[in-house]
Parts: C-alpha cells; sequence; structure tokens
C-alpha cells in the first residue's frame, strides 16, 4: 500500500479533481476508457513504482503499469475498427496492412495479459498460505502477502476500472477474431474462385501484405491460452458479486434516518462516498474491505476452480510473458539488460539496441536503424514509426502519446537517451 507523502498525494488529487474512480455499476466501458483523470492518477502511480531500467518495479507501480497499458490497447483497438462518419469515405483502417500487424501484436499482448493473470490466480489458489489468510481472522494480512510476492493479479480483478479494462480487452478481442475469421475467409473464398476460372493456376497463389497481417492476426487470436470469452464471464460474475458485497455492507447508511433539513437523496450520497472510497483504496494497493472476505472466498473456491476446469494450468506454467515486463527477479531483469530488449508500446513487438562496442560498426548499422521514441516520463519505447497511408497515419495520431500520457521524446539513431 501507498504510504505517507504518495497516498495522500493521491487521495488530494481524486478529491480536488473529482475523479471518478467508482465503475462497480457501469455495464459499458466508454465512460471508463475516457478518462483522462483516472489516466493521471494510473500515470503517477506508474512514476512512483518506477525504480529505474530493468528495476524491479513497487505493487502499485506494477499494478499501474499494466492498468495503462491494458487502456491503451482498447483505445487503439476501439479506433482502429470505429472511423468516424465524416472520413469513412477518405480512410479504412483495417484495409491497411501496417493497422492490422500492429493490432495483432496488441491482441498478442492482450492475450498475454489474461493469460499471465489467470497463471496468477491459479498459483495463488494453490498457495496454501493465501487461502489460510481468507479467513475473518487473518484476512487483514491477505494484501501485506501479496505485496511480500508482488502478486497484483488480484487488484487488478477486484478494482472496479482494471476490470473495467480488462472486461474491455476481452470484447475487443473476441472482435478481432471475428475480424481476421472473415477477412480470411473472404482469401480463401477469392482463392477458390480463381482456382474455378482458371484451374491452370491453381498452384499459383500469392499472398498480399495485408493478407498476411490478418493470418497473423488470426494465428494469435485463436491459439489463446485460455478461452476469452468464460475469462470476460468469469469477470462478469465477480462484478455482481461485488456489488452485492456493496449493497449488503452500505444497507445500514442507505436506511439510516438522514438528519432534519437533509436535502433528498443524502442517504444515496452517503453510500457512493463510502464506495467511491472503497474502490480508491483498491486502486491505491490497500486492503478490500472486509464485505470483500465471502466474495474473494468464493471466487477461488468455486468460480475459479470451475474456469480452471476448462484450462491448460501446464500450458499457463511454461508459458512465456516476456512481453508484458513483469520481471520481478533480478536476474531475469540483468539478462534482458545484457541482451538490450525492449517491448514497442505501439506494435508490441520486442526491440533489440545496439550495443555499445564496436564503434565504426555501430555508425554504419545507426544509419540503417529506425530511430526510437523515449517517453519523457515513463521511459518506454517505441519506434519512431511514420507512413503514407491514410488509415495508419489517423490510428497512429492516437499514439501521438504515451499510454502514460507523457510526452514522447525523439532519440538520436542508435541512442537510448537524448
Amino acid at each position: 500500500m501507498l504510504v505517507g507523502f504518495s497516498y495522500d498525494w493521491i487521495m488530494e488529487i481524486v478529491r480536488m479533481l473529482k475523479i471518478n474512480v467508482d465503475y462497480s455499476e457501469e455495464a459499458h466501458h466508454d465512460q471508463l476508457v475516457r478518462n483522462a483523470h483516472l489516466q493521471l492518477c494510473l500515470s503517477v502511480l506508474n512514476h512512483l513504482g518506477f525504480k529505474g531500467e530493468f528495476q524491479p518495479r513497487t505493487f502499485a507501480g506494477k499494478f499501474a503499469m499494466l492498468a495503462l497499458n491494458v487502456r491503451n490497447i482498447v483505445i487503439l483497438i476501439t479506433i482502429a475498427s470505429n472511423t468516424p462518419i465524416n472520413l469513412k469515405e477518405k480512410l479504412s483502417p483495417l484495409d491497411e496492412p501496417e493497422v492490422v500487424d500492429a493490432l495483432a501484436g496488441c491482441a498478442k499482448w492482450a492475450l498475454d495479459l489474461l493469460s499471465w493473470l489467470t497463471d496468477s490466480l491459479f498459483n495463488l489458489l494453490d498457495d496454501p498460505k493465501f487461502m489460510a489468510l481468507l479467513n475473518p481472522a487473518n484476512f487483514s494480512e491477505m494484501t501485506s502477502y501479496l505485496q511480500s510476492k508482488k502478486d497484483v493479479s488480484l487488484h487488478l480483478i477486484l478494482c472496479s476500472s482494471t476490470r473495467g479494462f480488462l472486461s474491455a480487452s476481452c470484447r475487443r478481442l473476441l472482435h478481432l477474431e471475428s475480424l481476421s475469421n472473415r477477412a480470411i475467409q473472404y482469401y480463401e473464398n477469392k482463392h477458390a474462385m480463381q482456382t474455378a476460372t482458371d484451374p491452370n493456376n491453381a498452384a499459383i497463389r500469392t499472398t498480399s501484405t495485408l493478407h498476411t497481417a490478418y493470418l497473423k492476426m488470426q494465428r494469435y487470436t485463436t491459439s489463446s491460452l485460455i478461452k476469452v470469452q468464460e475469462f470476460d464471464k468469469l469477470l462478469q460474475g465477480l462484478s455482481a458479486e461485488i456489488r452485492g458485497a456493496y449493497q449488503t455492507s452500505f444497507a445500514g447508511l442507505a436506511q439510516k434516518q438522514p438528519p432534519q433539513g437533509a436535502k433528498p437523496g443524502a442517504n444515496d450520497a452517503a453510500v457512493k462516498r463510502a464506495q467511491i472510497h472503497c474502490e480508491l483504496n483498491l486502486l491505491l494497493a490497500a486492503s478490500p474491505q472486509p464485505s470483500f472476505l465471502p466474495v474473494i472466498k468464493k471466487f477461488f473456491e468455486t468460480d475459479l476452480k470451475n474456469f480452471r476446469n476448462n484450462t491448460d494450468p501446464a500450458s499457463l506454467f511454461f508459458a512465456n510473458f516476456e512481453l508484458l515486463e513483469v520481471e520481478d527477479e533480478r536476474r531475469s531483469l540483468a539478462a534482458k539488460k545484457a541482451k538490450g530488449k525492449y517491448i514497442d508500446v505501439f506494435k508490441r513487438v520486442e526491440l533489440t539496441a545496439l550495443k555499445a562496442d564496436g564503434l565504426e560498426e555501430n555508425t554504419a548499422a545507426n544509419t540503417k536503424s529506425p530511430q526510437w521514441r523515449r517517453c519523457v516520463r515513463c521511459a518506454s519505447i517505441m519506434e519512431d514509426a511514420w507512413g503514407t497511408r491514410p488509415g495508419f497515419t489517423f490510428v497512429l495520431a492516437q499514439q501521438r502519446k504515451c499510454s502514460c500520457g507523457g510526452n514522447w521524446g525523439l532519440l538520436p539513431k542508435g541512442a537510448l537517451v537524448c
């Protein structure tokens, strides 16, 4: 949990800006994704949790980093899939291979996140020390135990805003799967028609760059280690349980006799304030309120076990989640640093930095290597991508700032700092 200045600062930001952090009753995610003030809070948490390049993040920093990135992916997929009406005649992002390729990378990252989250929850389910804390006598120690393990998985699904981001990503992933299947079916039908009209050239089959990009997207979305639709149902069930817990917990407050002269709806406002306070505590990595205990207990002992019956835990255990940058072990971080590995926050692909040795060789390589951008706030990396196609330019414009809201700095070729 954040303490001292950091905690007070975030609390004051939320109070002064009247930031909505309670999305426990929101069925749609439009307002959540558009909440720039919430992005600001997460950005502050992310910044405070950043301890340097290739260094383990704090619990709150790791939580905020994942939340900001999944939010950014939801925005990119939404923008690419919903061209404004006044621009539909001028551009179609999903007909451009560069856009589809970038969305395929975003889909891979989002699927890795859901798989890693599932694996982390399974590990908690199999952890007798954690399960022993799910009783009234020891429940207050649960968050401290999770922080000692730097396991943010439970807080990501308990907090309504991050749970909303995860649910929104599930729906975008299902959309991309349907889209890629339709695109591949179109190309298959096209080839079948060409074969029927010209059997002599049936063996000659060319694949366009757009076709290749959709094949990549389909490969990612159809080879997920978990069932995305079932995971979304798991989140929806948890949301319903949490709403019920809030209603039970604040029933006395809602039925309390308001003081004389109070405005109509004063009790409802008091309930809302109490609920916001609980959600803000979850956002700041604090302990859930005691009424969450039966919800969490049922989730692990019933819902998650049922979900695991349709999942292969072994595949999750041996999966590679380097794309997420959630490593905590210093040995793996040191190995990553030695290899110069970074993740492009736009295309969600691995980038390799040029080594400092071999000055003459690097000088020649620098002229060929693309430039990188670096966030001046959180130090994230992306290639200095550009294009002439209108759809790609339109989607890329949404990445004019980093996922944390910070500005980009253009690095010299081959350099990691300005």
